[in-house]
């Protein structure tokens, strides 16, 4: 339950009981650390255990239940939508400055879309004009899968 999402899954594959995977857990940054690595240990028995894989899973913690912070994710989710409907973002945070607010997320794009310096001064000039001190710093990816 304390596991939000699960992004960046890679999975390797060497032939048969020789399986390896990595992901990235998202995970409420209010939550006791001990309390979440327990729940991620677990985890990663638990695949072990049903798919025979070796995991390691990274813990993303966010903000959760915060008003501002999901106000700008919900802006971020709009305006990539109304960019393009494919495009995804996961790892969302937010520092918020005295004369500006970063939001930083990471940005996947699909395979077909490879002009990343393109897509980010197009997406960055569509956040500019709603709000001009926001400052976007993404990480643009294509999927792993």
């Amino acid at each position: 339950d304390i596991i939000i999402g699960v992004h960046d899954l890679i999975v390797h594959d060497y032939g048969p009981g020789r399986v390896i995977a990595s992901a990235h857990a998202e995970v409420p940054s209010d939550v006791d650390i001990m309390e979440i690595h327990d729940v991620i240990d677990n985890v990663e028995k638990e695949i072990m255990k049903r798919f025979n894989t070796i995991i390691c899973i990274h813990m993303d913690p966010i903000v959760v239940d915060d008003e501002e912070v999901e106000r700008y994710r919900q802006m971020v989710a709009q305006v990539l939508n109304e960019y393009n409907s494919e495009y995804s973002f996961h790892d969302f945070r937010m520092i918020k400055g005295p004369t500006h607010t970063n939001l930083i997320f990471d940005l996947i794009v699909p395979f077909s879309d490879t002009d990343f310096k393109k897509i980010s001064e197009e997406i960055k000039s569509l956040f500019k004009k709603q709000d001009d001190t926001i400052e976007l710093v993404m990480t643009l990816e294509h999927p792993f899968v």
